[in-house]
């Protein structure tokens, strides 16, 4: 029975949950504004509108609501306090029913209409019903209370009323850290995923939402993230560097000393010339053509007497287009100076039947994909490789094109060895970029003693940073050798004995990958090797991995002796593996605790040329010791 409002002591019955449930009410409202995504206009706010929600069946429109965020047992929960609010000071008979219902729909009416004019929501009459099925759960749940234990004064029911607010309040808290629990252990993401996913997602929610949600992933990020200092030591030939190949090889010699007599020279060159660039500076303004074939005994060679001695500059979208076969490249620094970052794609474009090409003791910086391989005209060029080679960007990338220093598509039977990967920060388009990938259905890829140093001088800035992958971010089945009969990117290629570190996502990447091998591996501040979508399967063994080792959507991962960090430490700020090396910060590797050497050699070269000898034990990591990597610097 609902009181007579003519007495002033009924008034005061009615008064406290009213004022309870106003402020309830208020907080209700106040998430669903400050959720959004900005106000829509007009125009949007009629286009919001879905004209097939009441057409379609109870069960798809539950389930779009619920697929759009609105989590229907959730926004249920939020309106069992006005059930038992009213429940508790007017009885529990049927006018009070009434009451809860009426008031929980007026509550869902204004928390609908916030939801129609912020972007991102997603308004519905289902909701309405939802709201009012809370309403009257809440006031079943109080009628349960047996009458005599019923509060029975006006400061009793108050302190009640406070009491389920803060009990409601506490227990969704609990519920969410609980539901974010259970993501994060299901999803294995690191801190720094969960900051960069709140930080991409910050913007245009409203000064208050967008600032508790970088402040949160700021506090992620610390938790999570190295800063390498820039004064590190590379390892011993690993990159370009000036003492490297500075002896002419054998065969007759074109000397150039302009950009238009290199061109000449190219178009002209024949199998087992060496076409040699005086010291200088060559600006390129239009890509030069690559197609005078050299053979298997006797390649064309085009090279600077020493790495420094000659600088190209590049102001074209790819400065050396190479179709044909059986050719070297060596000692050449190389840079794109265009003023807009899209139009120095490349330093080398491979494509068509330039097999068997060969670089190294490069320095290229400055451009998107500094090598892009890729088919054309029905050829690929297999079996090429890229060795002792910086690959380096001043600057982040404003482009939507890909950002990735080595980009082989369709090509098979490449090595990529003893180079030196860094700063390849994409700040435009999807801001995702990788160190190096193989994809659109090559095979048998190595990518071996490499350090890949994702960000060093360049912060990505919200942005995510890849180190190696075998499939990449995918290919469009036109590209693919296969042309996607089999559906996989990559088959049977090989990671190996690298340094990958400060990655703000993976490390390592398999994406549709059967029969990877990712061994011997030394991950630092990444979150870790991802395996991923049921075509790929890998053997991932003796890899440490400051960071977590996942197999999501199908995948298969054979996992031994690798060394990895639990998603739980990582949270509490705690990365024992870094504790392993003299100072990680520096890349000073140097064990400072060594891990015990129980894994079977399987006969490579580690990252500091120490032989894995068969029949011996060696230990986990890209190297069994790192002070062999400063023998002889």
């Amino acid at each position: 029975m609902l009181p007579n409002l003519n007495s002033q002591v009924a008034r005061r019955r009615v008064f406290a949950p009213a004022v309870a449930i106003a402020i309830y009410a208020s907080a209700i409202w106040a998430v669903a504004a400050a959720s959004g995504y900005g106000w829509r206009t007009p125009q949007e706010m009629f286009e919001a509108i879905d004209p097939n929600l009441l057409g379609r069946g109870i069960y798809d429109a539950l389930y779009d609501l619920s697929g759009a965020g609105s989590g229907l047992v959730r926004h249920a929960a939020l309106y069992l306090p006005i059930g038992i609010f009213l429940g508790l000071s007017f009885g529990f008979g049927v006018r009070s029913a009434w009451l809860a219902v009426l008031m929980c729909l007026d509550v869902s009416v204004v928390e609908q209409a916030l939801r129609w004019v912020r972007h991102g929501q997603t308004p519905g009459p289902m909701l309405l019903l939802l709201s009012v099925a809370g309403g009257l759960l809440g006031w079943r749940l109080g009628a349960v209370v047996p009458r005599a234990s019923r509060p029975r004064t006006r400061a009793a029911r108050i302190w009640l009323i406070v009491a389920l607010t803060a009990v409601h309040m506490l227990a969704a808290g609990l519920a969410g850290l609980a539901a974010g629990a259970y993501v994060l252990g299901t999803l294995a993401m690191t801190p720094s995923q969960v900051g960069l996913f709140l930080q991409s997602h910050a913007g245009g929610r409203g000064e208050l939402t967008g600032g508790a949600m970088d402040a949160v992933a700021s506090s992620l990020q610390a938790l999570d993230r190295m800063h390498v200092r820039n004064d590190i030591q590379l390892p011993a030939g690993i990159g370009a560097d000036v003492k490297r190949h500075t002896e002419r090889p054998g065969g007759p010699v074109r000397l150039v000393g302009s950009a238009e007599a290199l061109r000449l020279a190219i178009q002209q060159a024949n199998p087992g010339d060496i076409v040699e660039l005086l010291p200088g500076r060559y600006l390129l303004e239009r890509p030069i053509a690559v197609d005078r074939p050299g053979s298997a005994a006797a390649p064309i060679v085009l090279r600077a007497p020493a790495l420094g001695s000659v600088v190209i500059e590049s102001a074209t979208a790819e400065a050396l287009k190479v179709y044909a076969p059986f050719w070297i490249f060596e000692n050449l620094e190389m840079r794109g100076i265009c003023k807009d970052d899209t139009d120095c794609d490349h330093a080398f474009h491979v494509v068509a039947g330039a097999r068997s090409a060969v670089f190294r003791n490069l320095l290229l910086a400055d451009f998107n994909a500094h090598f892009k391989v890729n088919a054309e005209g029905g050829a690929v060029p297999d079996a090429g490789l890229i060795q002792h080679v910086t690959l380096i960007d001043t600057r982040p990338r404003q482009t939507p094109v890909p950002v990735t220093p080595i980009d082989v598509d369709a090509a098979s039977g490449w090595r990529f060895s003893d180079n030196f990967i860094a700063d390849f920060a994409k700040a435009g388009g999807d801001r995702i970029s990788y160190g190096g990938y193989a994809k659109a259905a090559g095979s048998h890829n190595l990518f071996e003693r490499n350090v890949v140093l994702c960000e060093w001088h360049l912060k990505a800035l919200g942005g995510q940073t890849i180190g190696l992958s075998l499939g990449g971010g995918g290919s469009g089945q036109a590209i693919r050798r296969d042309r996607g009969r089999s559906g996989y990117e990559q088959t049977e290629s090989i990671i190996r004995n690298n340094l990958i570190v400060a990655c703000s996502d993976a490390g390592i990447y398999i994406n549709r990958a059967p029969s990877s091998t990712v061994v011997h591996n030394t991950l630092l501040d990444t979150a870790g090797i991802y395996v991923r979508f049921p075509e790929s399967s890998a053997v991932i063994g003796g890899n440490i991995v400051d960071g977590l080792m996942r197999a999501n959507d199908g995948a298969v991962m054979v996992t031994t002796g690798n060394q990895a960090s639990g998603i739980w430490t990582l949270y509490s700020g705690q990365h024992p593996l870094r504790d392993l090396f003299a100072d990680p910060v520096s890349l000073d590797l140097r064990w400072q605790t060594p891990p015990p050497a129980d894994i079977a050699a399987d006969g490579a070269t580690d990252l500091c040329g120490t032989v894995r000898v068969p029949g011996t034990l060696s230990r986990p990591g890209a190297f069994y010791d790192f002070a062999a990597c400063s023998a002889g610097q």
